[in-house]
């Protein structure tokens, strides 16, 4: 019997760009398999109640979605019983580097769906990292015998090394199911501005990282992956205030709120990311990138799409030189890096349709 009603489950509400773009793209997904199908997505009660708004989320494909107050047991116990399937809509859930409660949480939700023997669907998910033995076997639980598809070969063996039994396809990120590339002419003036997107980091080495980037004679545009988050990050860039243009740039072309400015407007020429998406964004644009990296998915980002990258473990003492020489790197390699943008982009955009033709849609009828 085909599945008629959906449990969506990702980290939705919170004003985060990149996830209310998987959110987009998952209910795509779906709406294309049935698009009578009936869709439910557990949701911060805040964006229910209109106190916040992420860009994405303006999109007209949302519209005929039912939000389920996402900290409410029993709104949830209620939306998975009468579910046909629970399903992950992509992004890195099911890892224990940023919260292990948040981990719980997901885990939680799909052992519970499996045990009420509901289907269970995760569409192009980062696993990992995974630091602890519990971890592990809590990922184990919740995706044995479900249909997964992943976005990076680290996900696809860390998947198969914690739980043999349950197989999964390498796809890509949700971001590019169906993508356009939208090369920006604009990037090749002589002048642009710099893409600036960074993530919480500790005092020092923020300093570092801003007293490396001050060096450079352009002008910073700041980019708010998570503009409730990014924006007092933006502050703290201490020796970087001067050359920060614009610290209100979001991701959508729909800010949902007047002060912010979507990025297309403006003219980069690069960006130096700590952001997943913005990194995805970028790449759709064929806007080279330094991916500044603590997360192992940034990286996995960055070197599939051939891009540089700089090591945040390094010793603080280096890190102001080491990010100086890698823009220089960046600046003086320009056109390779664009030609591997212009040469990877599309690959990862046909390795989406995946997504559509994988164990997780495929079977969607079964």
């Amino acid at each position: 019997m085909a599945c008629k009603r959906f449990l969506l489950i990702g980290y939705y509400g919170f004003g985060n760009d990149g996830d209310a773009w998987l959110l987009h793209k998952s209910v795509q997904i779906l709406r294309e398999k049935d698009p009578d199908s009936a869709i439910c997505a557990l949701y911060n009660p805040a964006k229910i109640l209109r106190k916040k708004i992420a860009p994405f989320e303006s999109s007209s494909i949302l519209k005929e979605i039912t939000f389920v107050n996402r900290w409410n047991p029993w709104a949830i116990l209620k939306t998975i019983l009468s579910a046909d399937a629970v399903v992950c809509g992509g992004g890195g859930l099911l890892q224990d580097r940023s919260s292990k409660r948040s981990l719980a949480y997901y885990t939680g939700i799909l052992i519970l769906a499996r045990a009420l023997g509901k289907k269970r669907y995760l569409m192009g998910m980062g696993i990992g990292p995974l630091t602890h033995k519990l971890s592990k076997r809590l990922v184990a639980w919740a995706v044995n015998g479900a249909k997964v598809s992943v976005r990076d070969t680290e996900s696809h063996a860390l998947l198969a090394e914690i739980c043999p039994k349950t197989s999964s396809i390498v796809a890509t990120d949700l971001a590019y199911y169906k993508a356009v590339l939208q090369p920006d002419p604009k990037a090749r003036q002589k002048a642009p501005l710099i893409g600036l997107s960074l993530a919480p980091l500790n005092a020092t080495r923020l300093a570092a990282l801003s007293e490396g980037l001050s060096r450079m004679p352009q002008d910073f545009l700041f980019v708010m992956g998570d503009p409730w988050q990014d924006e007092i990050l933006s502050w703290k860039c201490d020796v970087l205030q001067a050359k920060i243009v614009d610290r209100m740039a979001v991701l959508s072309q729909k800010t949902g709120e007047t002060r912010r400015t979507p990025l297309d407007r403006h003219t980069l020429k690069w960006a130096v990311v700590m952001r997943y998406h913005v990194g995805v964004w970028a790449s759709l644009r064929n806007i080279p990138f330094l991916a500044v990296c603590e997360d192992p998915k940034l990286a996995a980002l960055a070197e599939s799409l051939g891009q540089p990258m700089l090591d945040l473990s390094k010793p603080v003492e280096e890190l102001a030189d080491a990010i100086h020489q890698a823009t220089l790197d960046l600046i003086e390699n320009y056109s390779l890096y664009q030609a591997k943008l212009t040469e990877k982009t599309p690959q990862l955009i046909a390795q989406s349709a995946g997504l559509a033709l994988s164990p997780t849609t495929k079977t969607l009828e079964q």
